[in-house]
């Protein structure tokens, strides 16, 4: 009976969840979710540490300790830090599938590189891609990863995000002097927050700024001045310290002729993101836009166009239009077939971009004549208005602001391999996989591992606020470059590897 009114309870938050009610409470908090133990009490094995500080290693848990199954348990764990790494998309040619251990090897000096996102029909990756800044594949409207049908998909990516001095910028950095160590809270600020440090250089956008309540000008390392009342001035030299409230105590301690060091924080900053993102992108025909709504897409797309590009697996793939474009690498117009859909390989000189276009739009490609030049724009949205450099599909928020909100329900609630990605303010990030670890004879059915909440249990335990799963079961693998030779961690190197069209790696920044 209790079990009964457990399920019946269940079912009722995980429907209030989908629906987006405000009375909705993450499932995870139910008592039903399974336990996870604490790994800080298992056996750990570290594997491998690398010159950035990154490291790699995997707990072990022996059958039943914690994990509710019947199989041992392999948790694989690379630690990084955002700020002195890189991640990139590593995919085949769309509509094809690629192996996993070649998405590895083909990354100069690997850290690690672990799957990501689900596969969908026709090899077709759930959500967008994105690679070196650019949007290389992107599912059309209500595909398989778009079931709102808002021309939207969830991806985990890496952004990048500029700071102008002269305009100011707000990020925190040290000011040390011997054993004094002060936080300064940013750079060339319009105003000076309360018990705050902030510096300005002579590269502020104004000559006049903020006056502190005390100030110090720092050159050379060195104080060289003080400013009681603090100062309006911009410097021309050095740096100014400004202080207020609290602070002020603190920076009086730093007297003139005191060695004083203070470097500027760099301006890019790199974090992951869990965000979702659209195409956006468009090809200028006349005085109208026709919209690129899909890229590189096998499948139905009832509005815009499907782009294809070199990043496309083959012509015979390709999904037909109601009309038919293609241009070469300088937006001039190759071929048109304004009446019908046909297939046009993509090749590296002449086609270079096929445009297959839907009924709604096909009209434009009637406009068009051979030798015309076109502006084409191929872009994308974010939803939270980020720059991503690299960006691939995801499953659902894992945690969120330190909380552990994935349902305990239905296959979440298996124990199986899964593959999941945290990080947190202060910049840190793991990925991580869980496996049986061992080879065993599962007729091409993943068996063993985890739950997708028991990930986000040890995510938390590392030090983890933000964390996303991605595609698991048999499609979870993470390798890692050891003595400079890249090697399978989640399992024995024998085992079999489920071809994906999607990963991503990990390389140390620079």
């Amino acid at each position: 009976m209790k079990t009964s009114i457990r399920r019946l309870i269940g079912a009722l938050v995980i429907g209030a969840l989908s629906l987006g009610s405000q009375f909705a409470m993450p499932a995870a908090n139910a008592s039903w979710c399974k336990p996870a133990p604490t790994l800080s009490s298992s056996t750990f094995t570290q594997k491998v540490t690398y010159s950035n500080g990154a490291n790699f290693g995997y707990y072990s848990l022996p059958t039943g300790a914690g994990t509710l199954s019947n199989y041992q348990t392999r948790i694989g764990v690379y630690k990084g830090e955002i700020s002195k790494s890189n991640m990139t998309s590593v995919y085949a040619r769309f509509g094809l599938l690629g192996n996993q251990r070649t998405f590895a090897n083909s990354v100069p000096n690997l850290q690690t590189y672990v799957n990501t996102d689900f596969i969908g029909a026709n090899n077709m990756p759930y959500s967008a891609v994105i690679s070196g800044g650019a949007l290389v594949y992107a599912p059309a409207t209500g595909s398989i990863g778009d079931p709102a049908r808002n021309g939207t998909t969830r991806v985990l990516g890496w952004a990048k995000t500029s700071f102008s001095e002269s305009a100011g910028f707000s990020m925190p950095a040290p000011l040390t002097s011997g054993a004094l160590n002060f936080s300064v809270s940013g750079v060339n600020l319009k105003s000076i927050p309360v018990n705050s440090i902030v510096a300005y250089t002579s590269n502020n956008s104004t000559k006049a700024i903020p006056r502190g309540q005390y100030a110090i000008l720092v050159s050379k390392n060195k104080v060289v001045a003080t400013y009681l009342k603090g100062t309006t001035i911009r410097p021309t030299f050095g740096t100014l310290f400004q202080a207020t409230g609290l602070a002020v105590a603190n920076l009086k301690r730093l007297t003139n002729g005191k060695q004083a060091t203070y470097k500027m924080p760099p301006l890019t900053k790199s974090s992951l993101v869990a965000d979702t993102v659209s195409p956006t992108g468009y090809v200028q025909i006349g005085n109208e836009k026709l919209k690129i709504t899909a890229v590189n897409f096998v499948g139905g797309n009832s509005s815009g166009a499907t782009m294809y590009d070199s990043n496309f697996g083959t012509a015979t793939l390709e999904t037909i239009g109601a009309a038919t474009f293609a241009v070469d690498n300088n937006g001039v117009v190759q071929k048109v077939s304004s009446s019908r859909g046909i297939r046009i390989a993509v090749n590296s000189t002449i086609y270079t971009h096929v445009f297959q276009v839907s009924s709604p739009q096909s009209y434009l490609v009637a406009r068009l004549t051979v030798g015309q030049k076109l502006t084409v724009l191929n872009r994308y949205s974010s939803a939270n208005h980020n720059t991503l450099v690299s960006a691939s599909g995801r499953g659902s928020i894992l945690l969120k602001d330190g909380q552990n909100v994935e349902d305990c329900n239905g296959t979440s609630e298996e124990i199986r391999p899964r593959t999941v990605i945290g990080w947190n303010e202060a910049g840190q990030f793991w990925v991580a996989t869980s496996t049986m670890g061992i080879s065993w004879s599962d007729n091409l059915y993943r068996l063993g591992g985890s739950t997708i909440h028991q990930m986000g249990v040890w995510l938390k335990q590392f030090g983890a606020t933000q964390a996303v799963s991605v595609d698991g079961g048999g499609s979870t693998a993470q390798f890692v470059t050891i003595n400079g030779v890249v090697s399978r961690q989640d399992l024995p190197e024998n085992e079999w590897i489920r071809d994906i069209p999607v990963g991503l790696a990990i390389t140390a920044n620079g």
